[in-house]
């Protein structure tokens, strides 16, 4: 059975947006039960069609990717005062998904997280937030707090690129696909990830490192975020939504590459960082070092 994404409307309606995350295509697929080795290989030979007929491209780190409309519509987002009345009383992202592409492919993981607008504080735009499980002794997990996607009210008018990037994430998490990360966590995970050998490339801290533009040494924890493969796909996302005219063509590398800090990005650099790492990261790094002193 060929996977054929459902085409975009027409035209957006003149308030809110629909939006279409980036996604694995193979994870996708596994989850929809269908057989994509046609698509994926057309892909791979880089056959035009494999985008016109189905959406689906090869990414920077070379994963197949799909980019499937998700029907999320801002301007159905309902606001809350906090973000704690938010994860008490908003629908969840299912909710929102329901009878879309996107939703039938992710499924019911998605009743897990919340969808809303509301004030997240200091310069955060937008946010998504895992939910937290518990694994029971008879094999089953227990839902020990919901997860969220956020728009900060003060920033609606940036609502579709913001949506985009955090649906792709909450997308990244359901699929177990590379995922983002943030700059308190990323120079741990790069450290982590260049120790086990899975990096890109040899030295990954110290490559990254060394494109900090000159007099700009505070920028490394940000450089060291943004070449986070998980990120760098979501950011692609969100210029996509940004700039819909970009939608007819398939994503391309300088996509993937935009930040608004406009700092340099290097796409050999991207690391990708799966669910679960940032824990074995830190374990390393408590092993590694005990008191404070290294062992």
């Amino acid at each position: 059975m060929a996977y054929q994404v459902e085409p975009s409307p027409p035209s957006a309606p003149k308030e809110g947006v629909q939006v279409a995350g980036i996604f694995d295509l193979l994870k996708m697929a596994e989850r929809l039960g269908i057989d994509v080795t046609d698509i994926a290989g057309a892909a791979r030979r880089n056959d035009p069609q494999a985008w016109f007929d189905n959406k689906a491209f090869v990414g920077p780190s070379g994963r197949v990717s799909v980019e499937v409309p998700s029907g999320i519509d801002a301007s159905n987002l309902q606001q809350y005062p906090t973000l704690g009345a938010l994860v008490e009383r908003a629908p969840s992202v299912e909710d929102y998904l329901s009878g879309s592409e996107l939703g039938r492919a992710l499924g019911p993981s998605l009743s897990d997280y919340k969808v809303g607008v509301a004030p997240l504080g200091g310069s955060f735009r937008a946010g998504v937030t895992a939910p937290e499980y518990v694994d029971l002794p008879d094999g089953t997990r227990r839902l020990l707090q919901p997860g969220f996607m956020a728009v900060d009210p003060n920033y609606m008018s940036d609502a579709a690129g913001l949506i985009e990037h955090e649906i792709t994430h909450v997308g990244q998490n359901v699929l177990g696909s590379p995922v983002g990360t943030n700059q308190a966590d990323a120079s741990l995970l790069v450290d982590y990830i260049n120790s086990i050998g899975r990096s890109p490339v040899e030295d990954l801290p110290g490559q990254i490192k060394s494109m900090v533009p000159p007099n700009q040494g505070g920028e490394v924890p940000t450089l060291k975020y943004l070449h986070s493969m998980g990120e760098a796909e979501s950011r692609a996302a969100q210029v996509r939504a940004d700039n819909p005219a970009l939608q007819a063509a398939a994503p391309t590398v300088d996509q993937y590459k935009w930040n608004p800090a406009d700092l340099p990005v290097n796409s050999s650099l991207f690391y990708e960082n799966y669910p679960g790492d940032i824990n074995l990261a830190k374990d390393w790094w408590n092993n590694r070092w005990n008191k404070g002193g290294q062992q």
